[in-house]
């Protein structure tokens, strides 16, 4: 059974879980509880803040990885990579795991930072408020303890603190205001480098100024949208302060979109009254809203006054009259929210309702023909389509009483930003045509400009030609002897080239270990050509498809093409000395010789033995292919034996095990690696002890890993 440790309070974005001994992440949400081992990984722009049983929280920053775990009454988290912020009492110690090494974290009222950057093996801890003690050292406010395997701990004064804003708040600003930010330093009258970034990481920043002194305002126009990260760094020498998270809205009510202002609904028949659907929009990361609904402009004569948590409203039924809204966006971190421009929207008895169109296609797709694309270059901007020919136009038959049609075309299912067409005819077609997906639906007008309802929408998927890639030449690796044949580490290069396509934005290449595609990974590139390295002798294979800029497929696949490498071993050819009169005789061609599996060697002293374990898992001969930013974990599992008291596993790079890459002493029957292999072929073996007696070594087995 799971055991609960906390929940998730809050939750924004991307942010995902995955359970103990799982294999997939499951997208997280605010009030799921979290698990004894759960990994929580927040992709960029996303955070949580996890609740804890126990008492406390942890605000786990963009771009980190977690494992949290408990060891007793204690908290422990393994900080895979990122940034997170908690509160440590003493009553309440922390352990903080960095690979096999555990450190205890003891604190009085110490609010702290725990930073570790991506393939790092050092973690730093950052003293907000309060007070640290770990493994005996005492760490300070506005000092940093910096913890390396097998290294001492190093406590250093923090040069450069981030004073304001604080970390994780949100500001709104009204139009042209600044954002004043301060820090301190040793050196208060020194040059510093401000800078704004997208991540922590601040590889590639979006903003940067030289600064004199420990202040600065940032222009309206300098700032990004939304959130961002701040840091401050010597213009000389000298370490980086740690980022600070920042996010920043303008000071904008919502935007009201339907109905219109000043727009009449018509009673249904045989009905004194109305439900009115009411949408808006929002840019300033409101969490929910406040909707008022009033039959006069001053809102003296309230008839609805509510609360949502989405943009969207159906008020109660209303009778005939004319009548005003009004939305007001809230965040708890927010105050004096303004409320929106009012608009209004009549309600009167009208003419008899008309029929909405009913649309005979459903779901339709159409190619572009390559006849279309002739003399364009690419990538073409987003707004800019080409003729559909042969394109069946939208149809519905004619509705009594109708003068006109409209027609709401948009790029997504619910409609939002969509465009409107009149029509005079029950049929539409558009003028361009893009790839993606595109809905439509349509609703009747009478000769008053009322509407009917919407119809049911249908969907158009426009798509372009797969690519058409080009297939590489196989290549053979030739060697002297099955030895050098199976430890050659060389790469061989493919080249995919494929023909452009002028709507697309990049590309999907996806490189497998068979047509199939079962064990793949893939690449995104811009350009029409790849370079792909291998090392591995096996048939692979390609395929490649077109995508838009927001990397959404917008063709087929291409067909499969195969890339093959093979490694042969050729037999010398015997030469005869300068002397002999005799001829050369003619020599059979030259046929590739299988790689020698080498059997591991026996000898020493008789001791008495027992029957070797039977292994199980990875299949000999097995495939890792290992996909990008994975790591690569496996799983070894072999036969349990009653009674023994332990069992050896043993990995190396050869199979007479003579380059060992590690010997691990296992209590059970299995064993998840979690360290990174070589590529090519690793052995494996196991073997167990009981009592005073050890058995024999089982019989070896490979596995294929594959980094590409």
């Amino acid at each position: 059974q799971l055991t609960v440790v906390g929940k998730i309070s809050k939750s924004h974005s991307d942010v995902r879980r995955k359970v103990d001994g799982g294999l997939s992440w499951g997208t997280v949400a605010s009030a799921d509880k979290v698990y004894e081992g759960d990994s929580i990984f927040t992709g960029d722009g996303s955070d949580a803040l996890i609740q804890l049983d126990k008492g406390g929280q942890i605000a786990v920053d963009p771009k980190s990885l977690i494992v949290i775990r408990t060891k007793g009454n204690k908290l422990e988290v393994d900080l895979q990579y990122g940034s997170l912020e908690g509160h440590v009492e003493n009553n309440q110690p922390l352990l903080l795991k960095q690979g096999s090494d555990v450190k205890t974290i003891e604190g009085i009222h110490a609010q702290i930072r725990i930073v570790r950057a991506e393939k790092s093996h050092k973690t730093s801890i950052q003293v907000v408020s309060g007070q640290l003690n770990v493994q005996g050292k005492t760490v300070e406010k506005n000092e940093v303890l910096e913890l390396e395997k097998d290294q001492a701990p190093v406590i250093t004064k923090v040069q450069l603190s981030l004073l304001s804003p604080k970390t994780g708040k949100t500001l709104w600003l009204a139009m042209g205001k600044t954002v004043d930010f301060t820090w301190s330093a040793s050196k208060s009258d020194a040059q510093f480098v401000f800078e704004l970034s997208k991540s922590t990481s601040f590889e590639h920043p979006v903003y940067n100024a030289t600064v004199q002194g420990t202040t600065y305002q940032l222009a309206e126009e300098s700032r990004p949208a939304g959130e961002f990260y701040w840091r401050v760094k010597p213009a000389k020498d000298g370490l980086p302060s740690l980022p600070a998270r920042l996010t920043v809205y303008n000071d904008l009510p919502p935007k009201l979109v339907s109905p219109t202002d000043a727009y009449s609904f018509t009673l249904p028949p045989d009905s004194p009254q109305v439900e009115v659907p009411l949408v808006w929009e929002d840019s300033a990361g409101s969490t929910s809203f406040h909707l008022q609904v009033a039959s006069d402009p001053e809102f003296k004569s309230i008839v609805a006054d509510e609360t949502s948590t989405v943009q969207r409203f159906k008020t109660k039924g209303l009778a005939t009259g004319h009548y005003a809204w009004r939305v007001m966006g809230l965040n708890p971190e927010r105050t004096d929210a303004p409320w929106s421009r009012t608009q209004s929207f009549a309600v009167d008895a009208g003419a008899p309702p008309l029929s909405a169109p009913t649309i005979s296609q459903n779901d339709w797709h159409y190619e572009i023909r390559e006849s279309s694309l002739k003399g364009l270059l690419g990538p073409l901007p987003d707004d800019q389509g080409v003729e559909a020919k042969d394109l069946q136009p939208l149809a519905w038959p004619a509705v009594a009483g109708a003068a006109g049609y409209q027609v709401e075309v948009a790029n997504n299912s619910d409609f939002k930003n969509a465009s409107l067409h009149d029509v005079s005819e029950p049929s539409f077609l558009p003028d361009q045509v893009h790839p993606g997906t595109v809905f439509m639906r349509a609703r009747s007008k009478d000769a008053g400009g009322h509407l009917s309802d919407l119809s049911e929408p249908t969907k158009l998927v426009v798509t372009v030609a797969a690519p058409k890639l080009k297939s590489p030449k196989a290549q053979i690796a030739k060697f002297e002897t099955n030895e050098a044949a199976a430890t050659s580490r060389v790469k061989h290069e493919f080249k995919l080239e494929w023909t452009p396509q002028v709507f697309a934005d990049q590309y999907e290449v996806e490189w497998g270990a068979d047509r199939e595609f079962t064990r793949s990974k893939t690449f995104k590139v811009k350009a029409s050509e790849k370079q792909i390295s291998v090392t591995h002798p096996m048939a692979y294979a390609a395929r490649v498809r077109a995508l838009d800029k927001s990397g959404q497929p917008i063709s087929p696949f291409s067909k499969p093409v195969t890339a093959e490498l093979r490694k042969v071993v050729a037999a010398p050819i015997k030469v005869l000395p300068k002397r002999e009169v005799a001829a050369i005789p003619a020599q059979p061609p030259v046929v590739p010789q299988p790689i020698a599996r080498v059997a591991p060697p026996v000898g020493g002293l008789a001791l008495p033995r027992i029957s070797a374990p039977i292994l199980r898992e990875p299949q000999p001969q097995s495939s890792l292919i290992s996909l990008e930013s994975s790591p690569t974990f496996v799983d070894f599992k072999w036969k349990p034996i009653r009674g023994a008291n332990f069992y050896v596993l043993e990995i190396a790079q050869d199979a007479d095990f003579q380059t060992k890459i590690a010997e691990i002493k296992v209590q059970g029957s299995s064993f998840v690696f979690q360290k990174p292999l070589p590529e090519g072929h690793v052995f494996w073996r196991v073997r167990y002890q009981k009592g005073s007696i050890q058995s024999e070594w089982s019989d070896a087995s490979d596995l294929n890993v594959i980094y590409q």
